[in-house]
């Protein structure tokens, strides 16, 4: 067997992989399929060096059959996929629905309350509860998105741009996908992107008071970007971070990737992140 026999890529993908190892210097960790003598196919893992030998210089690749950890790994989102889907439906089920009932019971209350200050203190009782069923509903909503790695990221935003929509009264808001972006899944770098997106149109629906909030997915270069954009209130220089953002940040040094928040008092918010794609074979 030959290269191009074991390796379960077209030729041109094959050539083209090893044009930038020997370019490189070396090939970075990654997965893909190997053909096994009696024709079946192994998820395996492989990395390689480009080494001096004979007067030339060869490639050297470290394989390792990953087929058992990828069967564990599969096996075990299956058991978070259930659990998930059992913790959304209690929380929609029951406490959702009790703070609803919660909500109504207070209003009533209030309707029936003579003294001015009494009603007041029901008022602000009654939005701080509306608030935080709001935020559960947005848990219950993410519990219920499904395993993010088998979708690629225009799925996973257009899907999070819609739910946004319904809950974003009084806002519009917009998503621009460009042909050349990824349309397969990527993996864990494909969450992180989705979660930081999901964080920056929050923050955007939730604070910001915008009009119009603009999502847009491209490609610059290399680097596929994703961009956050909104026409709200803003925020200085001296405005202190809050988890979101921070949230934003590590998930965006977690990809080696690069995280720019622009805002002024007035001139809306523009949230950019770049990062590079899962490396190919």
């Amino acid at each position: 067997m030959v290269l191009y026999d074991l390796i379960e890529l077209p030729r041109e993908e094959v050539d083209e992989t090893l044009r930038r190892t020997l370019e490189r210097g070396y090939r970075p960790v990654g997965e893909r399929k190997y053909r096994r003598k009696d024709g079946g196919l192994v998820d395996v893992e492989i990395g390689a060096s480009v080494i001096r030998y004979g007067g030339g210089e060869v490639i050297c690749a470290l394989v390792r059959d990953v087929n058992e950890s990828k069967r564990a790994e599969e096996a075990l989102r299956g058991v978070r996929e259930a659990e998930r889907q059992r913790l959304a439906r209690g929380l929609h089920d029951g406490l959702l629905q009790d703070l609803s009932y919660t909500t109504a019971a207070m209003g009533i209350v209030m309707l029936e309350a003579e003294d001015a200050d009494l009603r007041e203190l029901l008022q602000g009782a009654i939005d701080a509860v509306r608030r935080a069923a709001e935020g559960l509903r947005d848990v219950v909503n993410d519990l219920r998105l499904g395993e993010e790695q088998n979708q690629s990221v225009p799925q996973l935003v257009e899907s999070l741009v819609q739910r946004n929509r319904k809950m974003a009264l009084g806002c519009e808001i917009s998503l621009g996908v460009e042909d050349r972006f990824a349309s397969a899944p990527l993996g864990e770098v494909g969450t992180e992107m989705f979660h930081i997106i999901q964080e920056a149109l929050t923050n955007a629906r939730r604070h910001s008071g915008a009009r119009n909030v603009i999502v847009s997915l491209r490609v610059e270069e290399e680097d596929l970007v994703a961009e956050v954009a909104d026409d709200g209130q803003g925020f200085g220089a001296g405005t202190a971070p809050g988890l979101g953002l921070q949230s934003m940040r590590e998930r965006s040094a977690a990809l080696k990737g690069r995280l720019q928040i622009d805002s002024e008092m007035g001139e809306g918010t523009k949230v950019r992140l770049w990062v590079s794609p899962p490396q190919k074979g």
